[in-house]
């Protein structure tokens, strides 16, 4: 509900008691039930024009304890304490000019003078006077004039404990000027009631910070402000019984009052001494432990090795321990107040964006982001990192990275050596599978699909260039071959040594592009080289192609079958040649070839 709050029930409670109570006096004057006009035979009654006050009051007091501003409550507010103030006000003024206004009897019609000539009708002078300083209390707080309230209530509450203690004793001008025109015991009560509501209404007074505070202040204020409103007046109404029943004369009662008084007072401060001193005594263990707790926080923050760090949810770095100085190459002058988005490259701003949005929308991030240190050097970090928020702060997110540029470059490198031939830097069988299973995979998509066509070439003459040469210009041959090959295909194709001296040739996208063509321009590549080269011998090859089918029952392995078996006839065509293989040993023959199988 728009109206009540948790925080607000000891308001919303004075307000109730205040309107039932009221009402109550008000059914007991209509139905002319002592009990509730007086409570007991013999005491003064509340008055017709002081319920009703009253019920004003715990009705402004229920709007004036709004949890959200609104006109109309305010306005609702504001009604009901001029309607209060002007009960007051007339009263006091009939008073002092001794008027006879209708506001003592327009509720109920009652003898306007009583056999003495007082007013029968009319509330007490006291009574009056906290009204109108009560109607003053709401019309501040409609108006957000607080502090006044506080102040006219604090009157309000002396002058209704000093009416309570005149009733207790008997004080008839603390209390009013005549049995008729007293204050009544409930209306004394319902006073304190509204005083405390008002004071409480205001979340910003000293009364409802002491009452709603969790420390000491508010702990003690809890038990003590009781114990000195209730005890001191108890202990003077027993003695002042005793000195009505002839126990003792006045003098032993005064004294024996203020001795009791100050014994009470004593063993009141005692406590209150003692409770703050185990107060004291907790809150040093807790700012030792604290302290403890922070010393050790820092040397964990200071000596960790990973990057350890605060940003607000901006990205401004707030904090950095050593570790993080050292990565990035900054000062902590230099780096504290700065934005992290400086160190990130341009090209991964969006990452950077992407990560404070997460992070601040969740309250939990992890993942890499790459950061320029101050010479320039990359620097990859793998982060854990937090949304945090305390009382009276403003969020801010604690980070936590480690350094894995090394791992993920060492990793990148693994990954290279494994799918590299080391000879001829071309890829091995393994990388060359793992490329040409995909190209596979988009092949059979209407829209990927970009032709295919799987050559496979076995050197020529590899063996007498070994035995005639030696293995290190058998090996150098093989890495020209590969040289050739490479060269002679498109970027986009896929160019790997199968094993020993075979290799093996993906084309994408030669549709429409003869493999002949492709075999053509391998041999013109090695006569060219063999012309040039300056090296005893000459290199040659034999190329089996195959066409690839997506569409097809061939795996992979029969296709690779298919382009070797290719190969070989072509090679087995090439010894039947009158130009032997063997005579690749003599200075620089040519050896070309190219195949000729057909789908």
């Amino acid at each position: 509900m728009s109206l009540l709050n948790i925080e607000r029930y000891p308001v919303f409670l004075c307000s109730a008691i205040s309107v039932v109570v009221a009402l109550a006096v008000l059914a007991g004057w209509v139905t002319d039930i002592s009990v509730l006009k007086s409570i007991s035979p013999g005491l003064p009654a509340m008055k017709p024009n002081t319920a009703l006050a009253f019920v004003f009051a715990g009705v402004g007091l229920l709007f004036a304890a709004r949890v959200r501003p609104n006109k109309r409550i305010s306005y609702a507010a504001l009604v009901c304490g001029i309607a209060i103030f002007l009960i007051g006000l007339l009263t006091v003024l009939e008073y002092a000019w001794g008027w006879d206004l209708p506001i003592d009897t327009f509720l109920i019609q009652l003898p306007s003078l009583s056999e003495a000539g007082v007013r029968i009708g009319r509330m007490s002078p006291h009574s009056a006077f906290n009204f109108t300083l009560v109607g003053i209390s709401l019309i501040s707080i409609s108006a957000g004039f607080n502090k006044l309230s506080g102040a006219l209530t604090s009157v309000v509450f002396v002058v209704t404990i000093l009416a309570m203690l005149g009733l207790l004793y008997g004080a008839e001008r603390l209390y009013g000027i005549s049995q008729y025109n007293s204050m009544a015991v409930h209306t004394g009560l319902l006073f304190l009631v509204i005083t405390a509501g008002l004071g409480l209404v205001d979340d910003r007074s000293r009364l409802s910070r002491i009452i709603k505070s969790k420390g000491a202040g508010g702990s003690m204020g809890r038990r003590i402000i009781p114990l000195v409103l209730i005890v001191p007046p108890v202990i003077g109404l027993i003695l002042h019984a005793g000195f009505r029943a002839g126990f003792y004369d006045a003098s032993f009662r005064l004294a024996l009052t203020v001795g009791c008084s100050m014994i009470v007072m004593s063993i009141v401060l005692y406590k209150f001494c003692l409770s703050l001193d185990a107060i004291d005594f907790k809150r040093g263990q807790a700012e030792t432990e604290l302290a403890d707790k922070e010393a050790r926080y820092r040397e964990l923050f200071d000596y960790s090795q990973g990057l350890i760090c605060i940003h607000d949810l901006d990205g401004v770095l707030t904090t950095v321990n050593r570790a993080t100085l050292r990565m990035l190459e900054y000062t902590e002058e230099e780096i504290v107040g700065r934005n992290l988005r400086h160190l990130v490259r341009p090209e991964f701003f969006p990452m950077f964006d992407a990560y404070l949005r997460q992070v601040t929308h969740e309250g939990l991030a992890s993942g890499l982001l790459e950061l320029i240190s101050k010479s320039g050097n990359r620097v990859v970090l793998r982060y854990n990192n937090v949304l945090a928020t305390e009382d009276g702060k403003a969020p801010y997110i604690l980070g936590h990275a480690q350094n894995v540029t090394e791992l993920l470059d060492a990793q990148k490198q693994l990954k290279t050596l494994s799918l590299t031939d080391d000879l001829t830097g071309l890829y091995n069988r393994r990388g060359f599978a793992a490329l040409a299973e995909q190209q596979l995979k988009l092949e059979m998509h209407t829209g990927t699909a970009r032709g295919l066509t799987l050559l496979f070439a076995d050197m020529d003459g590899l063996k007498a260039i070994n035995d005639n040469y030696g293995h290190e210009n058998g090996s150098e041959a093989i890495k020209a071959l590969g040289r050739l090959i490479k060269s002679a295909v498109r970027e986009a194709d896929v160019v790997a040594r199968w094993g020993g001296d075979e290799f093996v040739i993906l084309t994408i996208g030669a549709k429409g592009e003869s493999p002949h063509m492709m075999v053509e321009r391998i041999n013109v590549l090695l006569t060219e080289y063999n012309a040039n080269s300056g090296l005893p011998y000459g290199i040659a090859c034999s190329i089996g192609v195959a066409p690839i089918d997506p569409d097809g029952d061939e795996t992979f392995e029969e296709m690779i079958a298919a382009a070797d078996e290719a190969m070989y006839v072509e090679k087995k065509r090439r010894k039947s040649d009158r130009n032997n293989i063997n005579t690749l040993a003599r200075p620089k023959p040519s050896l070309n070839s190219e195949t000729t199988r057909s789908t």
